[in-house]
């Protein structure tokens, strides 16, 4: 797992807690949902689909 991997599961964490907060906690799951499907269609396209603990593809 690299730093860039931890600042962007931080960074949506944040966003889920914000929206917890703000709005409420059901439709912070699925905003949680969404970016963690997006996150991992963009890790995808930008060749960086391997495990994130060890592990090989």
């Amino acid at each position: 797992m690299t730093v860039t991997d931890l600042t962007e599961i931080v960074g949506m964490l944040a966003i889920v807690a914000g929206v917890g907060l703000w709005v409420g906690w059901p439709l912070a799951l699925i905003v949680a949902g969404v970016l963690l499907i997006a996150w991992s269609i963009a890790r995808a396209l930008a060749g960086r689909d391997r495990t994130l603990i060890g592990g090989r593809r």
